[in-house]
């Protein structure tokens, strides 16, 4: 028998001392097991320690290696068949003459940021109380006057003169030019307008009247914060005084006029200056649709302000296609006259919200259920802005909000050189065509609801990209005594155009060899404000291009304006484009007035034309017996402001030139547009005689003179037949341009004949217009040539030419040959 034990055997018997001993082995071997486990517990602590670490340095240098990518390090390129990511060793260089540093670099155009920054609320609020401490003006707060109290009407800063601006600028004084505020005050007590300058900003402590004072106080805008709601108030009641009459007729499910009704009233062009007429007209708008632009009522009332009066009263009423002397007599007739009453149409699902773009949205749309592309700045923007002053890839410039114009812009130089001293649009016209009195008398001057104060927010990723630098610009409220900030309502961008700046295949016509090709993207800066004018949203830009060019553009959108056709019919006035409200949107014309303060190599400048004609047919030694013409050029120097106040002819070509005469080169720009305004009024209109004589000059040159700085005011829209400003006053005295400081005025206009593709709103194709300022003989070559944008593919056994510099390895493109032509 054997006596080895097996402990796993149950049957086996043991013996007592036996399993004493068993015992102490048993413990024994547990001990080791015990420690052999604590051993191997603690080997892979240290594995997983190791581990960690190894880990959590892979991650470090990771997020190094990352964070100098984002920084303005290596590049990082995916493998697509691996997905493994390298670092490229070139991308640094490449990232470093590609990206822009941000800041400005520009100390001048630094300190000029508060100069041209435009006037602060703070600093408009501090002219607000220095102005109502001058106790013999007798000024009240103007959110407690009546029309017959006086109060601040406005408030805008008024930049230094234009050879204080340049001395200091260019650096021929240290002393930075003082600015000032120009404040309009109604006085309703004397029935007055009065205009004062006061200085300086920011610390007001000295006025002086501006005399002579032109202003009429007939010529005041209605559309301020005091008199238009006593006016509107004015309206309603007596409305409420026929509301037997009126609710029948237009909101018969309404109590109340004010519940199912919107008004608008503005000044309009009258027989004459002597009394003011304010046509008010009418839209139902149930619900408060967003849309009643669309739904215009077939009534006007014709409110007149008589010269010595700060009280209203009823000139005229027009109702269903009839004029009355006054709303008693029409009420009269109404319930005497069962014929003239007007039939109100049913507002049906296709009628109501006709315009609404709510409804669209709810309607039948294409299937896209991907986003539309976005632009991005693969190494960071180029562009650097600091307050209101911007610099981009050799452009730099200073942007001014103004109340009444808009945007401007100051001191636009590219690569250190002045190009313009200011470019700013003006005023905007727009005048309609109708049979009803307001649309025969419906024009616009959209300064008088002052431009400026109508800058809107823009939509971050609609209106301009998301990555957009947004600014805000200042406006003096009346009725609040203060300046105020519209948030977001500038925007600077850069942008890609569709189109390239440049581009060049070249092959060999013998046997199709390729031999290089050049092509560069336009990649322009846009400085962009959008001003919203009732109905009417108009975008303006300033685009600026790498090659010298800048072009100034404007795009009309919104809502048409509307007439009720009473026969439902299309006529010589435009289309009906709601069938269900009989609504038709009239043919009227938008136009805009540009200045343009060049400075071609300093302020002497001169102005030329050059015509383009044929000549008469002659015979060549090739031609035989054939006769040819051929297209000639011919300039004219211009010399004098009546001579330069230009009448398009739209049959003959011509080029104008602004240039410098210091060399035989005659440095100069050339203004140009294809959008110059082709008038279809005559001279003998009162308006062209008046306010609205500036549409007359497609481009018109004159001296420059602080006295003529602008078109623009607020008061032409009151009284345009005796103008605060006339520019024929400005041409009048017919002074000499030779080498001379001289400023550019372009008239751009369109006609629009609305349709039912207007609806919603107007959309901007068709509906843009521009002025081209581009380098004549400015430059030795093409400056864009230089930049790193370009990108030129050579031929192997091509040899680049010496002396010229061409780009291979660029920005946009990798260094590869393009596919050849078959």
């Amino acid at each position: 028998m054997s006596s080895e034990k097996y402990v796993d055997d149950p049957s086996q018997e043991s013996h007592p001392m036996s399993e004493k001993a068993e015992g102490r082995e048993t413990s024994i071997y547990r001990n080791n097991e015990s420690s052999q486990k604590r051993a191997r517990q603690l080997r892979c602590w240290k594995i997983t320690t190791i581990i960690f670490i190894v880990i959590s340095i892979i991650l470090l240098v990771s997020v190094i290696v990352l964070a100098t990518v984002f920084k303005g390090g290596s590049a990082s390129v995916a493998n697509p068949s691996t997905g493994a990511v390298r670092v490229d060793p070139n991308a640094d260089k490449m990232k470093r003459a590609c990206a822009s540093s941000r800041k400005i670099t520009d100390k001048k155009l630094l300190q000029s940021e508060k100069l041209f920054g435009g006037i602060t609320p703070d600093e408009s609020s501090a002219v607000v109380e220095y102005m109502l401490q001058q106790s013999s003006l007798r000024l009240k707060r103007s959110n407690m006057s009546k029309l017959d109290d006086n109060y601040i009407f406005s408030i805008e800063d008024v930049l230094p003169s234009k050879p204080d601006v340049l001395k200091w600028l260019d650096g021929r004084t240290q002393l930075v030019p003082e600015r000032k505020a120009r404040v309009v005050l109604f006085m309703g007590e004397t029935r007055s307008i009065r205009e004062f300058l006061v200085s300086p900003v920011p610390n007001p402590q000295r006025h002086e009247e501006l005399l002579p004072n032109k202003l009429s106080w007939q010529a005041r805008p209605v559309c301020n914060t005091v008199e238009h709601p006593l006016m509107s108030k004015y309206i309603v009641e007596q409305l409420e005084a026929i509301a037997d009459v009126f609710l029948p007729s237009f909101a018969k499910d309404c109590s109340k006029v004010a519940d199912c009704v919107y008004m608008n009233v503005a000044p309009r062009v009258a027989i004459d200056s002597t009394d003011r007429h304010v046509i008010a007209w009418f839209f139902i708008s149930p619900f408060k649709m967003i849309d009643y632009y669309l739904y215009a009522l077939p009534f006007y009332i014709v409110i007149r302000t008589p010269s010595n009066s700060v009280n209203f009263e009823i000139a005229k009423v027009y109702y269903n296609g009839r004029t009355f002397n006054s709303l008693a007599d029409l009420k009269d007739e109404y319930h005497k006259n069962t014929n003239i009453r007007y039939k109100h149409p049913n507002l049906d699902a296709h009628s109501l919200g006709f315009g609404s773009p709510q409804r669209v949205l709810l309607g039948n749309t294409i299937d896209q259920k991907r986003r539309p592309p976005v632009q991005y700045h693969p190494d960071g923007p180029r562009m650097a802005v600091s307050g209101s002053a911007v610099e981009w890839l050799g452009w730099s410039f200073n942007i001014h909000p103004r109340t009444v114009t808009g945007i401007q812009l100051f001191n636009v130089q590219y690569k250190k050189e002045r190009i313009a001293y200011e470019l700013s649009m003006q005023d905007i016209l727009v005048l309609y065509s109708g049979g009803a009195p307001d649309d025969y008398f419906k024009s616009y001057f959209d300064n008088g609801w002052s431009i400026g104060a109508a800058s809107t927010p823009l939509v971050r990723g609609v209106d301009c990209p998301q990555d957009a630098v947004y600014m805000n610009s200042n406006t003096y409220i009346v009725g609040k005594d203060q300046g105020v900030s519209i948030n977001d309502s500038i925007c600077i961008f850069e942008h890609r155009n569709s189109i390239p700046l440049h581009r060049h295949y070249s092959s060999s016509f013998l046997d199709g060899s390729y031999r290089y090709a050049f092509s560069m993207p336009d990649s322009v800066l846009i400085v962009r404000q959008i001003l919203t004018l009732w109905n009417y949203d108009y975008i303006f830009d300033y685009e600026f291009h790498q090659n010298g060019v800048i072009e100034l553009k404007v795009s009309s959108t919104g809502y048409v304006a509307v007439t009720t056709n009473l026969d439902g019919s299309t006529n010589s006035h435009g289309y009906v484009i709601n069938d269900g409200w009989k609504a038709t949107a009239n043919l009227h014309q938008h136009i805009f007035n540009f200045r343009l303060d060049l400075d071609i190599d300093g302020i002497n400048n001169n102005f030329k034309t050059i015509d383009i004609s044929k000549t008469t047919p002659t015979k060549h030694d090739f031609s035989g017996a054939k006769t040819w013409s051929q297209i000639i050029m011919q300039e004219s120097v211009i010399d004098n402001e009546q001579d330069a106040a230009i009448r398009y002819d739209f049959s003959r070509p011509k080029l104008y030139v602004m240039y410098d005469n210091k060399t035989s080169k005659q440095r100069g720009y050339r203004i140009q547009s294809n959008n110059f305004h082709n008038p279809v009024l005559s001279d003998s209109s009162p308006l062209l005689a008046g306010g609205a004589s500036w549409t007359k000059y497609q481009l018109a040159v004159t001296k420059f003179n602080e006295s003529e700085t602008t078109t623009a005011s607020a008061f032409v829209q009151g009284d345009p037949f005796n103008p605060a400003i006339n520019f024929d006053d400005f041409i009048e005295n017919n002074d000499k341009l030779t080498n001379e400081d001289l400023v550019a005025w372009v008239t751009v206009g369109l006609h629009h004949i609305p349709t039912y593709e207007d609806l919603p709103v107007t959309s901007t194709p068709g509906k843009t217009l521009s002025v081209v300022l581009a380098p004549f003989n400015y430059f030795e070559r093409d400056p864009a040539i230089h930049s790193r944008d370009a990108a030129v593919f050579w031929h192997e056994v091509i040899q680049k030419p010496d002396g010229i510099l061409y780009q291979n390895d660029t920005c946009l493109v990798p260094n590869v040959k393009p596919s050849v032509y078959p």
